[in-house]
């Protein structure tokens, strides 16, 4: 074979390649797994939990000893008795219950620093003899 004629092959085969259609691709598509079995639904049932009182309890038997309600302490007014009655309910609900200040604080719908200070103010007059 000479140069030329091997050239001429060469050239053929690439013409073919440039402007015949590409070739058909063979997609291999996996089967589908199986379906997964149904699941069965588990009921849990937990066991209720009592506790001896609720935050709820405490506030409304300071609410009765300082003759407020629990709206009004739960209000946004700064008024001396409910100041006071808010700081006692704050101070027994972290010490009888353990409460954390966070947790209070969603309760008395306050900044858990603001249960901090009424604690500490509540703790400050009871070592008075105020509280």
């Amino acid at each position: 074979m000479s140069y030329e004629a091997a050239l001429c092959e060469t050239y053929a085969s690439i013409r073919q390649r440039l402007y015949s259609p590409p070739p058909r691709r063979v997609i291999v598509v996996p089967p589908a797994p199986p379906p997964a079995p149904p699941q069965q639904h588990v009921t849990f049932t937990a066991p209720i939990i009592e506790i001896g009182t609720s935050w709820r309890d405490i506030a409304v038997e300071v609410c009765v000893e300082r003759g407020v309600t629990l709206p009004q302490v739960l209000s946004t007014s700064r008024e001396g008795r409910l100041v006071l009655a808010r700081h006692e309910i704050c101070y027994r609900l972290r010490y009888e219950l353990g409460l954390t200040l966070p947790v209070i604080g969603r309760l008395m719908r306050r900044d858990q620093s603001t249960v901090g200070d009424g604690i500490r103010r509540h703790e400050a007059r009871m070592a008075e003899g105020q509280a």
